[in-house]
């Protein structure tokens, strides 16, 4: 009995420690493959990022209610950013009007440039940086089926977004990797989080 005890100890103690290494890591998921070509830029094998909502903290991939998701994020984290450089974050929508038809894709619904690494470290990126357009709620058309509404992290490798903020990038047909080449951000995103959101009604 004492054996099977101290057995049933360290399996839940090795449970334990990998879930604990897959949270400092990032959320694995299967949905990366499909995200990565929808949005033709490659994507960290884990999420590298969690974004939360002042009343929410979300698991990737998870079902939130639109009301949750009304203000922009109250924190936005990753533990790959580095401290002295800059970052910015893109919020958007993927499968607008649909996941079927996606003829408006990608539709932008915020962004915000030139946040300390420092500042994502600890989740307040508002710290620094300067909203690059202002946040929209997400309101998928009715019957249109879940979207998936994703957060993405890059970091800046050229000048300030806040110059070179091209107003000729409307928020429908938001081009990400255009955008990508066009403002130095690398070759891929550094972080990625998405939750989904339908309209029932």
């Amino acid at each position: 009995m004492w054996v099977t005890a101290v057995s049933d100890f360290k399996a839940w103690r090795k449970k334990k420690t990998q879930v604990m290494s897959d949270q400092q890591a990032g959320e694995a998921t299967d949905d990366r493959g499909d995200m990565a070509n929808d949005l033709e830029i490659a994507l960290p094998e884990t999420t590298q990022l969690q974004v939360s909502y002042p009343n929410k903290v979300f698991k990737n991939g998870e079902t939130l209610d639109r009301s949750t998701v009304t203000l922009p994020p109250s924190k936005v984290t990753s533990a790959v950013a580095e401290d002295g450089s800059t970052y910015c974050v893109f919020f958007l929508d993927p499968d607008a009007p649909s996941r079927a038809k996606p003829e408006s894709r990608c539709w932008l619904h915020w962004a915000w440039g030139n946040c300390s690494g420092s500042d994502v470290l600890t989740g307040e990126y508002n710290k620094s940086g300067q909203e690059l357009i202002p946040y929209i709620t997400p309101a998928p058309p009715r019957g249109s089926g879940p979207h998936r509404y994703t957060y993405l992290l890059f970091k800046q490798e050229g000048e300030s977004l806040l110059e070179a903020w091209d107003k000729q990038h409307d928020r429908t047909k938001f081009n990400v990797k255009t955008f990508m080449e066009e403002n130095q951000l690398g070759d891929a995103a550094i972080g990625w989080q998405y939750f989904l959101a339908e309209n029932k009604q």
